[in-house]
């Protein structure tokens, strides 16, 4: 078993600093790139015991792989993959800023209309590329994104996949993948999940205007979340958010995007091309 004791130096290269988060299946260390001098997060999987850590290794792996070939300044990057004492561990950028989750539940809302729309629409730029590289996300939630001085991050793509595999569309299969709150309709009844990413977003971002504890579908249950989810109506946005009259047409068109991303039927969703679109021109007038 390989020493991460604080002050260790792993590998002749990271000297540990603190640990992170500890699980029953693996842990994540803070560390310094001593040969770059800069921070970077560990993940390390235990060895694998049974068939769910075999699971966490194999997306420990995958994520690693995805990671790697893309390349966007909004999408945490993978610095190394190695196994060491049949042990997995993986090396991540490490960034200073609090997820999104965090900053509803610690901080009351203070970010104006536009500052929201500026992260709205790299959110919507930075998915856009994820699934037109044929990825999709599958765990797009507030504790997913990293805010850093306005700019969002995308982190945790360890449940991601190619759209294709093996040239089958992919689905959740039997198993419910993700996090209730911000799952879509699809990935509730293990259907093509093309355009999933598009309806989390949409979730997402309905809660950081609202700047709520929970998402648009919540619920007390997860089958009260998944019944919101799949027949429930939502309020549009522009009857619950207080806005000056100057704003009106810019919340408005705003909650038109919201409201399109969440569509119940994949097909009916609005493009996130599209999205930007309009919510670039909303930005233009600002200038």
């Amino acid at each position: 078993m390989a020493n991460l004791q604080k002050g260790s130096i792993f590998r002749s290269r990271y000297e540990i600093k603190e640990l992170l988060e500890k699980g029953g299946m693996g842990s994540v260390y803070l560390a310094n790139d001593v040969f770059l001098d800069e921070n970077v997060v560990i993940k390390v999987a235990q060895i694998p015991q049974n068939d769910d850590e075999l699971k966490l290794l194999s997306r420990m792996q995958r994520e690693y792989k995805i990671l790697h070939n893309l390349d966007h300044p909004n999408i945490v990057k993978a610095r190394d993959l190695f196994v060491e004492d049949e042990q997995s561990f993986l090396v991540m950028e490490y960034i200073k800023a609090d997820s999104l989750q965090k900053m509803i539940g610690l901080h009351k809302d203070f970010l104006s209309i536009d500052e929201k729309l500026t992260i709205m629409m790299d959110l919507i730029a930075t998915v856009d590329y994820v699934n037109k590289n044929d990825i999709i996300h599958r765990d797009i939630k507030p504790a997913n994104i990293l805010i850093d001085n306005l700019k969002p991050i995308l982190v945790d793509f360890g449940i991601s996949k190619p759209y294709r595999t093996d040239f089958e569309i992919v689905t959740t299969g039997a198993a419910v993948i993700g996090t209730y709150d911000y799952m879509s309709p699809e990935q509730l009844s293990s259907q093509p999940l093309t355009f999933s990413d598009v309806f989390s977003l949409g979730a997402v971002i309905y809660q950081l205007f609202t700047w709520q504890k929970t998402g648009p579908f919540h619920g007390k249950t997860p089958f009260q979340i998944s019944r919101n989810i799949i027949s429930g109506d939502v309020t549009p946005l522009v009857d619950i958010v207080p806005y000056e009259e100057q704003d009106e047409n810019k919340i408005r068109k705003i909650s038109h995007v919201i409201g399109k991303m969440i569509e119940k039927k994949p097909e009916s969703r609005m493009k996130l091309s599209n999205a930007l679109e309009v919510l670039q021109s909303l930005s233009a007038s600002n200038k």
